[in-house]
C-alpha cells in the first residue's frame, strides 16, 4: 500500500513449519485490527518482520 510507510511491491519467501491454520487464524485476526499477530521468522542470520497488517498468501 503506497503512501502509508509500508511495503510497495511484493516479496516472496519460502517459510516451513507452520501450517495453513496458522495463517487462516492470523489473517482472520488481521480483520479484527488493531487484533493480530506481529511474526517474526528467524532463519540462521536472516530476519524477516511481518506486521498484523500484512496480507500474506499461502502457496
Amino acid at each position: 500500500m503506497a503512501g502509508f510507510g509500508g511495503v510497495d511491491d511484493a516479496r516472496t519467501v519460502r517459510v516451513a513449519g507452520l501450517s495453513r491454520e496458522f495463517w487462516r487464524e492470523r489473517a482472520a485476526l488481521t480483520a479484527q485490527f488493531p487484533c493480530g499477530i506481529d511474526c517474526y521468522l528467524v532463519a540462521g542470520t536472516s530476519l524477516i518482520g511481518l506486521p498484523r497488517t500484512m496480507h500474506v498468501e499461502v502457496n
